[in-house]
């Protein structure tokens, strides 16, 4: 069986432009469309497209020099980089939400207050408008 290609272009985690979601559903279905179904095809695939200097952070799941190490699978370093790369909660944004929380048309006063407290429980607002920062 000849060796996989894919073709696509190595990830890039600072272009902005290009989020790791979007680039994991590209290696998917280039992974699906070319036929690499085995895990070490899969992972020699990965590797392949990894950026050349992966970054420090890796540190945390296994050491970037150990990426080709058979106990580090394909699974594993799809595993690190979603870990990286989800959205995380922002209290400001969150903050935003808050004040901004309107009723809305047809909403339940049930379903506003629980918004209200979920916006409230994550931008640090304490009870009767206290902050907790």
């Amino acid at each position: 069986m000849a060796e996989a290609r894919l073709r696509l272009e190595p990830f890039n985690p600072v272009d902005t432009s290009y989020s790791w979601a979007t680039y994991k559903i590209e290696l998917t279905n280039s992974l699906l469309r070319d036929g690499v179904e085995d895990a070490a095809a899969r992972k020699r695939a990965l590797v392949e497209v990894l950026p050349l200097n992966l970054p420090e952070w890796l540190n945390d799941s296994f050491h970037p020099a150990q990426v080709t190490d058979a106990e580090v699978t394909f699974e594993r370093i799809i595993a690190a980089f979603d870990d990286r790369f989800r959205p995380r909660e922002s209290k400001r944004f969150a903050a935003v939400q808050f004040h901004n929380r309107g009723f809305r048309r047809g909403q339940e006063f049930v379903e506003w207050f629980q918004d209200l407290h979920r916006w409230a429980a994550l931008c640090g607002f304490g009870t009767f408008g206290q902050r907790d920062h």
